[in-house]
């Protein structure tokens, strides 16, 4: 997909006069599209509530956005069908899922020619991974890491930049998990919230400053088309040390996916 393609019949595209601008697309996953996708009769018999560990508010977005505009970016926030609009208004700032102008064109255009896509693990971000853009993932699980290392799973793809992670919140230690007791607890893998239920454990969304830290870092990354790998380079290393000391994984590489640097450095518990 190129401009030129948009055709002079697709005012919603065509009233922000793209080719002359740089954006980023924005995403919160919710629990709203697969309730719909229930509705119909293909999907009746679904109950897709396993996947609600992985929602997140999208308000949590909003001092990111605010510092996107600020780097003179328009800002899309994606989706089909979103729970709530994001409690903020700005003439560069379009809160896409609401609007009429949606299309299965207009989605891939957006995705795949973003500066960089920033949200959670889903559909729309991976448009933007098969096309090139970078992909800056928030509210991820922790138990689903082999997804983005050589040999963890038939599905592994690979993500060259930075994530931030779900906190896991152990009801009866009444603490947050170190990744070693994520691994000792046999909770690798688990993408299911009664399971975590079932494991007493409460995944804990990422606040709006741990999003902006990785705003940041993403705004960092696209000014100099490169991270900072000598300044947190132990610490990220001693991360996947841990990781694979204590699983059965084969290790191919030092850091196969980059945490956030503040966010880490932050929260040295996960390193216990």
């Amino acid at each position: 997909l190129n401009h030129n393609e948009i055709g002079v019949e697709n005012k919603f595209l065509n009233k922000f006069n793209l080719e002359k601008k740089k954006w980023i697309c924005i995403h919160n996953r919710d629990s709203s599209y697969l309730k719909n996708l229930a509705l119909q009769s293909n999907f009746k018999n679904y109950n897709f509530q396993y996947h609600n560990y992985r929602d997140s508010d999208v308000n949590k977005l909003i001092k990111s956005t605010k510092l996107l505009l600020e780097n003179n970016f328009y800002v899309f926030r994606m989706g089909r069908i979103q729970s709530n609009e994001m409690n903020f208004k700005h003439p560069n700032f379009i809160d896409y899922a609401f609007e009429d102008g949606q299309s299965d064109f207009n989605d891939i255009f957006l995705l795949s020619k973003c500066e960089a896509y920033l949200g959670s693990d889903s559909g729309p971000g991976d448009i933007s991974l098969v096309s090139g853009r970078a992909r800056f993932l928030m509210n991820y699980s922790l138990t689903m890491l082999h997804y983005f290392h050589h040999g963890g799973t038939e599905l592994s793809k690979k993500n060259h930049y930075s994530l931030i992670f779900k906190h896991l919140y152990d009801e009866t230690t009444k603490k947050k998990l170190s990744l070693k007791e994520i691994i000792n607890k046999q909770l690798m893998g688990l993408s299911n919230s009664n399971g975590f239920k079932r494991a007493g454990i409460v995944p804990i969304e990422n606040s709006e400053e741990e999003i902006l830290d990785l705003t940041i870092e993403m705004t960092n990354f696209l000014e100099n088309k490169k991270f900072n790998i000598e300044k947190d380079y132990e610490i990220q290393k001693k991360f996947w040390d841990i990781y694979y000391a204590n699983t059965q994984y084969r290790r191919f590489e030092d850091i196969p996916v980059r945490i956030c640097s503040k966010f880490l450095s932050k929260n040295m518990y996960i390193l216990e």
